[in-house]
C-alpha cells in the first residue's frame, strides 16, 4: 500500500519519467531506498548528490560516497560528490542551509524539475518535536511538507516510517552505510 502512495506522489509531481531530478543522497538507508524506489518507478534522469560536510573522519565519509556511487551506477543514475563550506553558527542549521543551496544549484545546472530528499515519517515527527521545543507554537507543529513548490523540493517518503523503509531495504537486498554521527547523543536530532 505505501509503495502505491509513493508512486502516486511521484506521478502527481513528476509525471514525465524522463524529467531530470536531483536527489540528496547520503549513502544511508533512507536515500538508498529512495534511489531504488525512483528506479522502480521508471525515472531515468536522476542526479544523486552526496554532500560532504567534512565533519566526520575521511574513511566514514568515503563509505557513504561509495554506497551512493555504487547504487547510482547500478541504477543508471549519475552521482556527484560535493564538498560543503559551512558558515559559523549552529551546525545543524548551517549544514541544512549549505546542503539545500548546493542541491538547488545542481537543480539549476541540470534543469531538474525537483530536488528530492529522503525525509520520512519519523523525520516529520522529529521536526515537529524540535519546533515545539523551540517554542514555535501551533505553526511549528505543521513540520515539513511533502511538496514545497516555491523551492522545487519534494519529499515523497513523509508518509513512510523508518521501520517500513528498513523492511523494504532488507526485502530488496539494499545495502547502506550508517552515519557514525547518528549515535552521538549530543546532537539534538538524535
Amino acid at each position: 500500500m505505501w509503495l502505491e502512495d509513493i508512486h502516486d506522489i511521484l506521478m502527481t509531481h513528476a509525471p514525465d519519467k524522463g524529467v531530470p531530478l536531483v536527489l540528496g543522497a547520503s549513502g544511508g538507508l533512507d536515500s538508498q531506498a529512495l534511489m531504488q524506489l525512483l528506479a522502480e518507478a521508471g525515472y531515468v534522469r536522476v542526479t544523486c548528490v552526496y554532500c560532504d560536510h567534512g565533519v566526520r573522519d575521511a574513511e566514514d565519509r568515503q563509505k557513504d560516497w561509495e554506497r551512493v556511487q555504487q547504487l547510482a551506477t547500478t541504477l543508471g543514475f549519475s552521482a556527484r560528490q560535493e564538498q560543503l563550506t559551512l558558515e559559523a553558527g549552529n551546525f545543524e542549521d548551517c549544514a541544512r542551509r549549505a546542503r539545500y543551496a548546493l542541491l538547488h544549484q545542481v537543480r539549476e545546472q541540470t534543469g531538474a524539475a525537483w530536488v528530492l530528499t529522503a525525509h520520512h515519517g519519523d523525520d516529520l515527527v522529529e521536526s515537529q518535536l524540535l519546533h515545539w521545543m523551540r517554542g514555535s507554537g501551533i505553526a511549528g507543529l505543521v513540520g515539513i511538507k511533502t511538496a514545497d513548490y516555491e523551492r522545487h523540493l519534494l519529499r515523497p517518503l513523509l508518509s513512510v516510517s523508518k521501520a517500513t523503509l528498513l523492511a523494504y531495504a532488507q526485502e530488496t537486498g539494499l545495502s547502506w552505510h550508517e552515519d557514525s554521527t547518528n549515535h552521538q547523543m549530543d546532537r539534538r536530532r538524535n
